[in-house]
């Protein structure tokens, strides 16, 4: 979206097609059960945290903190992740390309016994593919484990607030 008008001038239509048709399938196919599960869990994170905050007023110094953290790293994480997608659709289409050329001369590869050419070819266009869709998946599981720690880190600072602060300078409000 953020891409010049040049960018769109200087591309053919069908590479355009090929980077934005999994994008839209995406839209068309998993976006809304996508969006209500991001939404039911920063919902379900933000009461928590908001009611963490209300029993233990303590805990809204690090809850910010670890907050911004995530969602530092989150950004960067993203943007890891863009760049590793856009990777892996361009490796997409060379094999897409050695399909449909081993389809059109497999008469002619057959004859002169060169389909080995051809299957070798795919295999390395195959392995750049999912070399690229592995370290997409792999930069998704990070995101995972990023919440993950920023989570166990509120976690571990209320329960450290609850167990050391001593029971005559109460943290739960009374009333």
């Amino acid at each position: 979206l953020r891409a010049p008008m040049s960018w769109f001038e200087t591309r053919p239509s069908g590479r355009i097609i090929s980077r934005f048709g999994s994008d839209f399938d995406v839209l068309d196919m998993e976006w809304a059960q996508m969006l209500d599960g991001f939404m039911t869990m920063v919902s379900l994170f933000g009461v928590l945290l908001v009611a963490m905050c209300i029993v233990v007023p303590l805990l809204l110094p690090p809850i910010a903190l670890c907050c911004y953290g995530m969602v530092q790293a989150l950004f960067a994480i993203n943007e890891a992740n863009r760049d590793l997608k856009r990777i892996a659709n361009s490796c997409v289409a060379p094999c897409v390309s050695n399909a449909q050329e081993a389809e059109a001369g497999r008469v002619v590869a057959l004859a002169h016994k060169a389909s080995d050419f051809f299957i070798l070819r795919m295999r390395e266009r195959l392995d750049a593919q999912l070399a690229a869709f592995y370290a997409s998946t792999s930069v998704m599981q990070a995101a995972y484990f990023n919440a993950t720690i920023w989570s166990a880190l509120i976690s571990l600072c209320a329960a450290l607030l609850v167990v050391l602060v001593p029971p005559k300078y109460s943290l739960v409000r009374n009333g």
